[in-house]
């Protein structure tokens, strides 16, 4: 196949169980994501690997990141989906909005908050430079594209992504300067907060044993801007499509039953959400699930580059026998996911958005397979779904107890080569429920 990167191998689901036991030494997804996200003139390539991090820290505090989460979440649509006043703000209380944009900011702020903490997720400077920054690589990655490699180096420093990396390392430098001289100590955070731990993890790296501290805080703040890039936009984009799913359906046929569930479930873990009380809400993994089957945020998903000179042999079996599939080095290959989601032989129907589709499925909904590629496939699997999901999960909570909106057809996606992602830019009517009214839904 020919994309907009050259070359490609789409590669049939008969090879993907040997696809998911290869590391990164045979499927290299650096230098593949690199050619299409163009990250290195703004971010350091050294913290590319990110992935032990994510697996072995973040991962495993995701039970203390739920409170902060909860708390922010609650903050962060109250101020930008329906806030008090603003000129979008019309009669009735309905607020005419532009939901992408808003997601963005929401994100960039429920981010911080776990990341950083709340003296910079209440920073309205701070927010609004994040959001800027991680909706506008791709579109940085789309410019550096047309020109030659040799001219990135003088290009990019002109660039807003470069102004706006600058600004978030010049923001944050002296908290992370205090870490890692231990002039501040985890206990000084809010429990939760992932910044010590982050330069804990950067100070014990062999690349910087016996370095300074500029250059364990010059590692910080370069895994800082690329943990924003990957949670905050990969996120609004999953985020808005789910919320389109919401609002572009009868409430009767999702919403209730997803209220209802929360409500039960609530009332079931006295009032606690937690790891496994979010776990309990099956409607909500289901229709999150749905969403991402039919609004995947690529036509295919889970870019790699063979990294073996000699190139991969993948043996693929079909009606017709076995098959030996020689992919040379260097070439990329993909996983078809948007066909892979609409195969009528792993799916009912699969053109219909049904929400709850995979409700009573064991599979969990962070667990890719060979029908569901959202997250990509085996040891290629994005290592942050947990904490999206979960993310994602009390983001949704949120706005089904607490907002109204006016029903609309689903807006179509937009295409972008391969890329697919939700409308930018139409509106919709969102509004704030009374504390009445609040009430009533959980009653």
């Amino acid at each position: 196949m020919i994309g907009p990167l050259g070359t490609l191998w789409a590669l049939p689901t008969s090879v993907f169980s040997q696809v998911g036991r290869m590391g990164t030494g045979d499927l290299d997804p650096y230098e593949a994501n690199e050619d299409f996200l163009l990250l290195r003139p703004f971010i350091s390539h050294e913290s590319e690997d990110m992935v032990p991090f994510i697996v072995s820290k973040i991962t495993r505090s995701i039970p203390d990141l739920i409170p902060l989460l909860l708390s922010e979440t609650s903050i962060a649509l109250a101020q930008h989906l329906a806030p008090d006043v603003g000129r979008e703000k019309g009669g009735g209380g309905w607020t005419h909005t532009c939901l992408y944009a808003h997601v963005n900011v929401s994100l960039a702020r429920i981010v911080s908050r776990i990341l950083c903490g709340e003296k910079y997720s209440s920073d309205r400077v701070w927010v609004e430079n994040v959001a800027t920054f991680a909706r506008g690589v791709f579109f940085s990655g789309m410019l550096l594209r047309r020109l030659p490699r040799w001219s990135h180096g003088w290009v990019a420093p002109w660039m807003p992504t470069a102004k706006q990396v600058g600004l978030m390392r010049k923001m944050v430098s002296e908290d992370v300067r205090g870490l890692a001289r231990g002039d501040a100590r985890a206990a000084d955070y809010e429990r939760g907060v992932l910044l010590p731990m982050l330069v804990e993890d950067v100070r014990g790296k062999k690349r910087f044993e016996g370095m300074g501290e500029a250059a364990v805080r010059w590692g910080v703040e370069n895994r800082m801007c690329r943990f924003f890039f990957a949670t905050v936009e990969t996120t609004t984009l999953t985020f808005t499509h789910v919320l389109y799913d919401v609002i572009g359906h009868r409430r009767e046929l999702f919403v209730e039953p997803m209220r209802r569930e929360i409500r039960d479930t609530y009332k079931k873990f006295a009032g606690v959400w937690n790891r496994e009380s979010l776990g309990e809400l099956k409607s909500l993994d289901a229709f999150m699930r749905e969403s991402q089957r039919l609004h995947p945020l690529g036509y295919t998903l889970g870019s790699r580059k063979v990294a073996k000179k000699e190139g991969l042999d993948f043996i693929s079996k079909g009606v017709d026998g076995e098959e030996v599939i020689h992919i040379p080095y260097g070439e990329r290959i993909e996983g078809l996911a948007w066909a892979i989601h609409q195969d009528r032989e792993h799916y009912e129907d699969p053109e219909e958005f049904r929400g709850f589709r995979t409700r009573d499925e064991s599979i969990a909904g962070s667990n890719p397979s060979e029908r569901f590629m959202g997250f990509g496939y085996g040891r290629h699997s994005c290592p942050g779904r947990f904490m999206a999901i979960a993310i994602e999960k009390i983001m949704l909570i949120e706005f089904l107890m607490n907002y109204d909106w006016k029903e609309v057809d689903r807006f179509k996606d937009w295409s972008f080569g391969w890329n697919n992602i939700p409308d930018m830019a139409s509106k919709v009517y969102i509004r704030r429920l009374s504390e009445e009214e609040v009430k009533k839904l959980w009653d």
